[in-house]
């Protein structure tokens, strides 16, 4: 998979951080096949077993709906406009339909359910046949290890950072997720690290025999500290 460390990822497309050119829309997607960079997109499942891309739990940043993605239908979801514009929420069908092949997809599972193995069997389902390069990553190792155990062909990365943001979240599993803790379940063919915990011991362990991506690059002061810590980057608000 040498896409994956060949040239740095547009993060939710190739956006402009603004309503005029939203995040994870059809229009983010097409800017960045004409620039020729991989895509990162991050999937939901609906309330209807399809597929949405869209990278937030709560629609408010984004759209005018409230609640949870995964509390809606496609209908529902696809209707709304992204921060006030023509663009829509895309189905995932229709992303792989507009990407067709033409640059590689990094693919985020957005799972929130304890029952794993539905949503992945269906994310699946839409990539059986599908041409082009990709590969799926996660925060939660479950998810990876669903796949090894039922899809090891297809490339894993593993999340992770120091999980700051996440005031929730129980010490005990910051410190297993963020140390790598359960890459043995998961075993992913690259990780992605958060650029703001870098460097970190146990990344530089874990990333011994496997590409290193750093997430998400968004200034030149980044970019640089990706370039000397990483293999790549994934990255937004500036062109590499």
């Amino acid at each position: 998979m040498n896409w994956i460390v060949d040239k740095p990822i547009a993060h939710r497309g190739l956006h402009s951080g603004d309503a005029e050119i939203p995040e994870n829309s059809i229009a983010s997607f097409n800017e960045a096949i004409k620039h020729g960079y991989p895509i990162e997109i991050d999937i939901h499942p609906t309330t209807d077993g399809k597929i949405v891309v869209f990278h937030d739990d709560e629609l408010d940043r984004m759209t005018e709906l409230e609640g949870y993605t995964y509390e809606h239908s496609s209908k529902e979801l696809c209707e709304a406009s992204l921060m006030g514009t023509k663009e829509k929420i895309p189905l995932f069908s229709d992303v792989l339909e507009c990407v067709d092949g033409q640059v590689p997809l990094l693919i985020e599972m957005k799972q929130k359910s304890t029952d794993i193995g539905t949503f992945e069997q269906k994310v699946i389902d839409y990539l059986d046949g599908y041409k082009g390069e990709f590969s799926i990553q996660s925060f939660n190792p479950l998810v990876m290890k669903w796949f090894v155990e039922n899809a090891p062909h297809i490339k894993r990365g593993m999340l992770s950072g120091d999980f700051r943001d996440e005031d929730d979240m129980p010490i005990h599993r910051k410190i297993a997720l963020s140390n790598y803790m359960l890459n043995f379940l998961s075993k992913p063919d690259f990780i992605a690290y958060d650029l703001r915990c870098l460097p970190h011991i146990a990344v530089s362990i874990s990333k011994r025999n496997k590409p290193l991506v750093a997430w998400t690059v968004k200034t030149e002061e980044d970019l640089q500290k990706a370039k000397k810590l990483c293999d790549n980057h994934i990255f937004e608000g500036l062109l590499p």
